[in-house]
């Protein structure tokens, strides 16, 4: 078993929905983790008012260097309040902002714990009203949540594609043998010899000796 495994973490959006349930907002308990990406269209028959927690995209920064990154983490909050029969739905206004004020007390500045990486503060990036069906309205509040990610000094090795090393544990040479598959008569190969010469150029070799070599004294005995 490889003893090098990517990380397991718990989920910003399960930490972010639990915060918000937990406190007392006008939304009370009806707070929900939503991960499908709604049309506009979309109203819920669920009591109002409600919110549901709605993560969009994560956008690195450039903010980038060899030892961390920044990552802000879209999440829009798309609620959904009821005018109670209200001309144009000006009671639901004081909601609207209510939630708003609320919403930003709870998760602007905060930076969320427990998880893998840290968090610099949490930034609202804003409001917009999505749409009116009489009596309700529906409106997203959008958070940004700025993960900071610390790089490892090296990307870890999982095996498949590592580069391989040689360790060398002897060096084998192999002489030729001059009489190898030859007939040699019993004689013995000429031995090996090795001149190691230093400092200036080598002599020019010797002509070897034509056999038979010539005498040393000529026919007559004569030098």
């Amino acid at each position: 078993m490889n003893a090098i495994a990517p990380p397991r973490t718990e989920s910003l959006f399960n930490v972010v929905t639990r915060r918000l349930r937990a406190a007392g907002t006008i939304f009370g308990d009806r707070v929900k983790l939503d991960l499908r990406q709604l049309p506009e269209d979309h109203w819920s028959f669920l009591e109002r008012p409600y919110l549901l927690v709605n993560p969009v995209q994560t956008r690195p920064s450039r903010e980038i260097d060899e030892d961390s990154m920044i990552n802000s983490r879209l999440i829009q909050f798309v609620a959904q309040f009821d005018g109670r029969g209200s001309e144009a739905e000006h009671l639901a206004a004081i909601d609207i902002e209510t939630a708003e004020n609320q919403l930003i007390f709870v998760l602007a500045n905060w930076m969320p714990g427990g998880l893998r990486f840290g968090y610099r503060p949490t930034t609202y990036a804003g409001m917009r009203i999505s749409g009116t069906r009489e009596p309700d309205v529906k409106v997203i509040y959008s958070f940004s949540f700025n993960e900071q990610i610390v790089l490892p000094l090296d990307a870890p090795s999982f095996g498949e594609d590592d580069d391989v090393g040689f360790v060398f544990d002897g060096v084998t040479v192999h002489v030729s043998d001059p009489c190898c598959n030859l007939p040699c008569d019993d004689t013995e190969p000429p031995p090996f010899r090795i001149r190691v010469t230093g400092g200036g150029c080598p002599d020019e070799p010797e002509e070897p000796c034509v056999d038979p070599c010539p005498p040393m004294l000529d026919e007559g005995g004569q030098s």
